[in-house]
């Protein structure tokens, strides 16, 4: 669905609205919002008549097939890349390297490596809550909740990833052990 909003210019509030081809579009008047549903795809004018003084406005629009990438969708692309690269890319290979340091580290000292685990999710949790209140405290930004489960999801990702294989070279370690052993 698409929405459209009158300039304030307006004050007749009497919109007479219509559609070229209401296979392709139809569009409905509430208010102070246009709402445009696309059904398919194809070419429409949408028309939009003032009551008052007999002036129409019209758009003709392009409607594309979903997932094609256009001016219109542009900005969703920049925002799953943004996504993805800003977040769960960055929390994930920063956690990464976080477990792997701290794992290192450990294993001089002879600690347990889940501590290495809690360490490394801890301060991923405590980043991206963090970087999302600073955000809420700049007049141009805003911090988001979804941004702190991205970022999540990409720190858990990565380091499960590298937990797993540690587990199954531990499994393969300790039945070649037992193997050895009963011979």
């Amino acid at each position: 669905k698409i929405w459209c909003e009158f300039n304030n210019y307006i004050e007749n509030k009497n919109m007479i609205t219509s559609s070229s081809d209401e296979s392709i579009a139809t569009v409905t008047y509430s208010d102070t919002y246009i709402y445009i549903s696309c059904l398919k795809e194809g070419n429409v004018t949408i028309y939009v008549t003032s009551e008052e003084n007999d002036i129409t406005h019209y758009i003709d629009l392009s409607i594309l097939p979903k997932g094609a990438i256009n001016n219109g969708n542009s900005n969703d692309i920049k925002y799953i890349i943004r996504k993805g690269i800003g977040h769960f890319l960055l929390f994930g290979v920063t956690g990464l390297f976080t477990f792997l340091y701290l794992s290192l580290l450990f294993k001089e000292r002879n600690k347990k490596w889940w501590l290495s685990l809690v360490i490394s999710v801890s301060i991923g949790v405590v980043v991206a809550i963090l970087s999302e209140v600073i955000q809420a405290c700049i007049s141009t930004r805003f911090g988001d909740i979804k941004d702190v489960l991205i970022d999540l999801a990409g720190l858990i990702l990565f380091i499960g990833i590298v937990v797993l294989i540690r587990y199954i070279k531990y499994r393969k370690k300790t039945k070649k052990e037992i193997t050895h052993n009963e011979q």
